[in-house]
């Protein structure tokens, strides 16, 4: 088991792509003064990402981020990226830092590490479980690019956070409430409890040049709950089943529910997903046991309200599912989990990237071995529901519960492999492309894959990774391991994939968007509505989100004219297989001629660093008083 760092060959050439396109960006020369302006670029696309023989699994690779335990926080703290075999390709030495159990890890498009550490404030303060309190930004050698506390006394992040394709971070947040006071300010009917918890879900848009934070968006849970006790109070309802839109406040008594480490905790929210072709955000709640999806479109006045947004909604709950009794539908009040109830302190819900609306989810402890309410045993599921979305809104009739009936169970716990989906908390479930489902079970330290059938295909002990450790140091946990294609963007330092620019745009829509439909995508379109389009942003190493300063300079400008030389210069990335980069000169703007390498121009790079590099494009032998120069970008 090799723990040290290596990297993967090259691959062969990609497979053959048909495609045309022109275009380009435009330089001018005047003896007397430069000019400088664009044309648009565009293409058609398709991908292919070869992958690697000798791997088990030639497609991915996995990302994980170790996690403490509730009785030691420091047992494991590195993040890796392995391979099927268990072979350590990256790894990031997280020394001198916490990281609690539950606290988030991915992989960003870029190549960065996005993690939850515990924050001083949080390690001090009581909170419940899943507390951390600081996200990070980490780059690829460790260094942190950007950090955000928080935590104090009354607030601490927990749990989940998710990177949105902007770049902005979505984070759930626990805000303490006062239980002696909470009657009177929203009907809280159970004033013995000592502790009392509700989430609020924060926006931050992360400044990595100074370090900066500003909160842009922000939806709290409280917002939306409705009770039947108190009359005098403005969230008051005659009858809880007539709001499937609103949470209800006394669905349960926090202070006696199954889980003991749940205590005051009273959403508990434990996963975030974003879903870029609505605009909405997918939650679970591990008390209410329930999923839930609400309207990100709105503004933070409008999520505080029943109206605005895209839906018209405002904050309100647009779907829900997985326990119909949370709104008094389902078994009654004999049966604490009604006959309706599917999930159980489930926990990493997400939509597939297929585009289809449906969602999995990781269903920590199911009903298989039909033990009593408060009592179901950890053998886990992973399910995925039709969500009944018709483009328009989500389908529901009134006086029954949210559809659909049942869910499809793609995997879940077998004796044999006691190891694989046997976790009572935390703990992940992905579909992948080809239909199997990667699978992490944090209570074991194991992770696992089904095929489309629900066979064990694969699994691993965490553990082996730990093999330099004394036995009694090994162990942890991990929230929820991650399978990357190696074409996914974050992953371009290891895989040196041969991409045309065509399969790198696609590419990085895919890993930015997950789904390749969303609109404002297209090689086209203009996402920071800058005047350059993706295809060119994409080309040239841009942000397509936003317009950064100092951006325009990667554009082709004129440098100088001494003699009979123009000299022009212009930043690209610099790696695509198809050198989809070429010139073309006219005197005239009306009739252009293709430059020839070697004889019209020459060319100069100097490699940046960063994935860019900086080109100086020198034309000889120019005879006319005036010329314009043009850069044609090509995704053949």
């Amino acid at each position: 088991m090799n723990r040290l760092s290596k990297g993967h060959p090259k691959t062969d050439s990609p497979l053959p792509f048909n495609g045309r396109t022109a275009g380009g960006i435009l330089a001018t020369i005047q003896k007397s003064k430069f000019l400088a302006s664009t044309c648009l670029a565009f293409a058609f696309l398709f991908s292919a990402a070869p992958g690697f023989a000798q791997l088990q699994d030639p497609d991915h690779l996995i990302f994980l981020y170790m996690n403490g335990v509730a009785g030691d926080q420091d047992k494991a703290q590195d993040a890796y990226i392995i391979n099927s075999d268990g072979d350590v390709l990256h790894q990031w030495d997280n020394s001198g830092i916490t990281s609690p159990e539950t606290a988030p890890g991915y992989l960003t498009p870029n190549g960065h590490f996005l993690r939850g550490i515990m924050s001083d404030s949080a390690r001090t303060n009581s909170w419940p479980v899943g507390k951390w309190g600081k996200l990070q930004l980490v780059d690829w050698d460790g260094t942190v690019l950007w950090e955000y506390d928080g935590s104090d006394a009354t607030e601490c992040f927990h749990h989940d956070a998710e990177l949105l394709p902007n770049g902005n971070i979505l984070v759930a947040a626990y805000h303490r409430y006062d239980p002696t006071t909470a009657g009177a300010e929203f009907g809280w009917n159970f004033p013995a409890q000592e502790k009392l918890y509700m989430d609020v879900i924060y926006e931050l848009r992360p400044n990595l040049s100074d370090g900066s934070t500003e909160i842009v968006w922000k939806w709290e849970w409280i917002d939306h709950v409705v009770q039947d006790l108190n009359p005098a109070l403005p969230n008051y309802v005659d009858n809880i089943s007539n709001h499937p839109e609103k949470f209800d406040l006394h669905y349960y008594d926090s202070s006696s529910v199954p889980l003991p480490i749940l205590l005051g905790s009273h959403s508990h929210i434990d996963s975030i997903d974003y879903n870029p072709l609505r605009d909405e955000i997918l939650i679970s709640s591990a008390t209410y046991n329930e999923i839930y999806v609400i309207d990100h479109s709105t503004t933070i006045a409008e999520a505080e309200s029943s109206s605005g947004g895209n839906r018209g909604k405002g904050g309100d709950i647009l779907y829900r599912w997985g326990n119909p009794e949370a709104y008094d539908y389902g078994g009654g009040d004999t049966n604490l989990y009604g006959e309706w109830q599917w999930t159980d302190t489930q926990h990493d819900a997400r939509w597939l990237c297929d585009g289809s609306g449906n969602i999995t989810i990781h269903n920590n402890r199911s009903t298989t071995d039909s033990k009593p309410p408060g009592q179901f045993n950890a053998h886990s599921q992973v399910q995925e529901i039709a969500v009944p979305y018709d483009g328009d809104g989500y389908a529901y009739t009134t006086g029954a519960p949210f559809g659909p009936s049942a869910p499809t169970i793609l995997a879940e716990y077998n004796a044999a492999n006691s190891n694989v989906l046997n976790s009572t908390f935390s703990g992940g479930g992905q579909k992948l492309a080809n239909g199997h489902i990667f699978s992490t079970s944090a209570a074991k330290f194991w992770l696992g894959e089904h095929d489309e059938s629900g066979n064990l295909v694969w699994d691993f002990d965490l553990e082996l990774l730990q093999l330099d450790r004394l036995e009694s140091e090994r162990g942890g946990q991990v929230f929820k391991a991650q399978k990357y294609p190696l074409n996914y963007t974050g992953l371009a330092r290891l895989t040196n994939l041969n991409q045309t620019l065509a399969e790198s745009y696609n590419a990085w829509v895919k890993s930015v968007f997950c789904m390749t439909n969303v609109p404002g995508t297209g090689m086209l379109d203009d996402l920071d509505n800058n005047g350059v389009v993706n295809l060119v942003e994409h080309a040239l190493k841009m942000d397509p989100f936003k317009s950064i300063d100092g951006e325009l300079d990667h554009l082709l400008k004129a440098v100088s004219m001494v003699g009979n030389e123009f000299v022009v210069e212009y930043t690209r990335a610099d790696n695509f297989s198809d050198q989809p980069f070429s010139y073309e000169h006219s005197t005239d703007l009306d009739t252009w001629h293709p430059s020839i390498p070697d004889s019209d121009y020459t060319e100069q790079t100097t490699d940046n660093l960063d994935g860019t590099e900086t080109v100086l494009v020198t034309f000889s032998n120019v005879v006319s008083d005036k010329l314009f120069i043009r850069l044609k970008i090509s995704a053949n």
